[in-house]
């Protein structure tokens, strides 16, 4: 088991095609208090960092839709970690 960090940032992966862009993301993770932004990665379209204004917020956001099921029906692999510092 990897021990993770608390940290304001949040990392996804395994982002649906369908949903890899700013206003998907953000619609999704901005019904979270303290949400600031989400930032893609470049030529990553499955990556992307959500950040918040606090641990906690990121951790409550965190823990609400890692592994969540984004597209209905889909096998699963999107994960929501602590960003490394």
């Amino acid at each position: 088991v990897e021990v993770q960090v608390p940290a304001k940032i949040l990392f996804l992966q395994g982002i649906p095609p369908t949903l890899a862009t700013e206003s998907q993301l953000g619609g999704i993770f901005g019904r979270f208090p303290g949400f600031l932004e989400v930032r893609l990665v470049p030529n990553r379209p499955e990556v992307a960092f959500v950040e918040y204004e606090t641990e906690q917020q990121a951790n409550v956001a965190r823990q609400a839709m890692d592994r969540a099921e984004l597209v209905p029906g889909a096998a699963n692999s999107f994960r929501v970690t602590f960003a490394r510092r």
